[in-house]
């Protein structure tokens, strides 16, 4: 993503009357209510908003017009079609989700992922544009996505260049999946963390099942952090099988009863061909243990014991909530909570009841 001054957007000025409007329509489907419903007087939507009547009678006059509410002197504002509302709200909801990786290099976990967001998107009534990397740079289509949009939705390597981006092209809600610790997200970023504090507590139970008197961690996800007592190797490789099996090659002199955790599947994959080959059942042995997609089918039949979170769910859940963020009213994107994926086991790694904890 580039910026130029060319595209600086006029932030787009819409009267007073039609984003309030746009409240009123949230505040309508919040309240749950049903066709024939009382919803209030006009008073109440002036106190309520800090508007004069004349912008809340513009207001209630938009949406009598589009057959949404009906508005009688002395009767108030009831709810004329429910359906219709939910159907305007959806429209005016579209998701770009930009995407740091090559369409034609996504590896397993984001495509999975990049497929369970649009699903879920589609779930909920939102339209979805992915951008792959390819088209970044290209700044007269970015920027037309981007106007056209109501929500962005971006991983942590491109949490920066969004921040940059809404002042470039104009502000947006924005999902960040797993955002970088150390960036300070203004409001109208709503992040989904990845809870890795569990992911270790679930691995280490599945430690406590076995007999390693030590583990070794090959490391290249560095927000896992694992007990003081497991000695961590920080990888400088691009994690791959072949990567595994040099590491696995270093290792193999370890006594029988180290365990290895490995945090990159491909890694764990070299590691186990690596020992397999040799005779050494590192499954049967609970000694080796990988942080990746509990979902990977090809780990799974292989029987490798895996804890990590599953790209599925990831999609799923981030949609529904961001769909669920994009139709609330303005002040009530700015406190929502934030979306915690919990980890995951397979059953390699449930397979055995949990043992006491001999580690201290």
């Amino acid at each position: 993503m580039k910026k130029n001054a060319n595209h600086q957007e006029n932030l787009g000025f819409r009267p007073l009357y039609k984003r309030l409007a746009e409240k009123v329509s949230a505040q309508i489907l919040a309240a749950n209510l049903k066709d024939g419903d009382f919803f209030c007087t006009l008073n109440d939507l002036c106190e309520k908003y800090i508007a004069s009547i004349t912008t809340v009678r513009k207001a209630v006059a938009l949406l009598t017009a589009q057959d949404i509410i009906s508005c009688k002197a002395g009767e108030g504002i009831t709810v004329r079609d429910i359906e219709s509302l939910r159907r305007m709200v959806s429209l005016r909801c579209r998701v770009l989700l930009l995407h740091h990786h090559y369409r034609k290099k996504l590896n397993d976990f984001f495509e999975l992922r990049l497929s369970a967001l649009v699903q879920g998107f589609s779930a909920n009534d939102v339209a979805a544009q992915v951008i792959y990397r390819e088209a970044l740079n290209d700044e007269s289509a970015l920027a037309f996505y981007w106007r056209s949009s109501t929500g962005i939705v971006c991983g942590n390597s491109l949490a920066g260049d969004v921040l940059a981006a809404c002042q470039e092209y104009g502000m947006r809600q924005i999902l960040v999946i797993n955002p970088p610790a150390n960036v300070m997200l203004p409001a109208n970023f709503h992040p989904v963390f990845y809870d890795f504090a569990g992911l270790v507590e679930q691995s280490m139970q599945f430690w406590r099942t076995g007999n390693c008197r030590k583990i070794i961690m090959l490391r290249n996800e560095c927000s896992i952090i694992p007990p003081p007592f497991v000695e961590v190797i920080d990888l400088k490789e691009y994690p791959s099988v072949e990567v595994g099996r040099a590491w696995a090659e270093r290792l193999a002199n370890e006594p029988p009863d180290t365990g290895f955790w490995v945090t990159d599947d491909f890694v764990g994959l070299g590691l186990y061909d690596y020992f397999r080959s040799r005779g050494v059942d590192l499954n049967g042995s609970r000694r080796l243990l990988v942080n990746s997609s509990p979902s990977r089918v090809l780990t799974d039949e292989l029987g490798i014991a895996t804890v990590g979170f599953c790209p599925m769910h990831v999609g799923e859940e981030a949609a529904a909530h961001f769909s669920r963020i994009l139709k609330e009213a303005d002040d009530e994107k700015k406190v929502s909570a934030p979306l915690i994926i919990g980890a995951e086991a397979n059953m390699s790694a449930r397979r055995h009841d949990e043992l006491p904890d001999t580690s201290t």
